[in-house]
């Protein structure tokens, strides 16, 4: 259980909005598809795309394919050069990671870049900066630690995350939050280093971004929102109290451990209280230090998982 919730607490896995049509023969579709030993991408992409009508539907077979054969491996990662030495040689150096079949965020991305672009899609490669751990909810993203892509459809551009939307060797359900997430949506977790891929009207600013909470992808695809709280780091005498907005009857528990320590994590006593818009969570901390505090939620009266839908960073002064 203890696992479970880590790996719930990382994001990795939780419900989806529901996709603007059914992609589900394409998804299996490219499930099935190997890339042989010696993989020639160009042969790979067209038996990819065979089924796809639409460049939408080519964007998706390729995306699922990229984030279920794609084994992500932590012992390529090289803090010092992170995400930019394997962007430059793309051809040949996707070649290599789809057949070694492992890699880490700038991988992912270089190998679905050169799909897209092999199936005539426009795409970027974008590198910047994502709260992809509980521990940067409202602390600042000091250096560039992601890479995701862009993929142009219709003449808008759309986000892609292959890497946070990856099964990793079938041990987790394959996350589609992940695919052409809206863009008010993609900015809850990614701040390209460039503003101009955000797509939004008023980009985010470092600030802004560093401000907010950890957001899983499970606070869009269970309903809440659209939009989300902006502050991650509190400072409290007795207790901390949070409004979300969602129009579904919903049930709310809360864990919390010290910062940086995730095996002691506890139940946090809490009270829901249904406002207009959605819930006043009213939560009470006892003891004086440093909290990393999780909001999990389900909708009222069903026995799934609670699934996470928030961290913040909590002081009890």
């Amino acid at each position: 259980m203890k696992l479970l919730l880590w790996l719930l607490l990382l994001g990795w896995i939780g419900p989806c909005r529901a996709q603007p049509q059914s992609f589900s023969a394409l998804d299996a579709h490219a499930r099935t598809v190997s890339a042989g030993t010696d993989p020639n991408l160009t042969e790979l992409v067209a038996k990819l795309v065979t089924p796809a009508k639409t460049d939408l539907e080519k964007a998706r077979v390729l995306f699922v394919w990229t984030a279920t054969h794609i084994h992500y491996d932590t012992g390529l990662m090289k803090p010092y050069t992170y995400g930019l030495p394997r962007l430059i040689d793309t051809v040949a150096a996707a070649t290599r990671i789809v057949q070694a079949r492992r890699g880490v965020c700038s991988d992912y991305a270089l190998v679905l870049y050169v799909l897209l672009r092999k199936a005539g899609l426009p795409a970027r490669v974008v590198m910047g900066y994502a709260k992809g751990h509980p521990d940067l909810a409202g602390a600042p993203v000091r250096s560039i630690n992601h890479v995701w892509n862009l993929v142009q459809i219709d003449g808008q551009w759309h986000p892609l995350d292959a890497t946070w939307a990856s099964t990793d060797n079938g041990t987790r359900p394959l996350n589609t939050h992940y695919f052409l997430t809206p863009a008010h949506e993609f900015a809850a977790d990614h701040l390209p280093d460039n503003p101009n891929p955000q797509t939004l009207p008023k980009p985010l600013t470092r600030g802004e971004f560093d401000a907010l909470p950890r957001v899983y992808s499970p606070y869009f695809g269970l309903g809440f929102g659209p939009d989300f709280p902006k502050q991650g780091l509190f400072r409290v005498q007795k207790r901390l109290q949070l409004s979300v907005s969602i129009s579904r009857e919903m049930e709310f528990e809360v864990l919390a451990n010290r910062y940086a320590q995730p095996a002691n994590t506890r139940t946090f006593y809490l009270r829901a209280f249904r406002t207009k818009k959605g819930y006043d969570l009213v939560m009470q901390v006892f003891r004086d230090g440093l909290y990393s505090v999780h909001i999990l939620a389900r909708p009222k009266g069903e026995t799934t998982e609670f699934q996470p839908i928030l961290t913040l960073t909590v002081i009890k002064e």
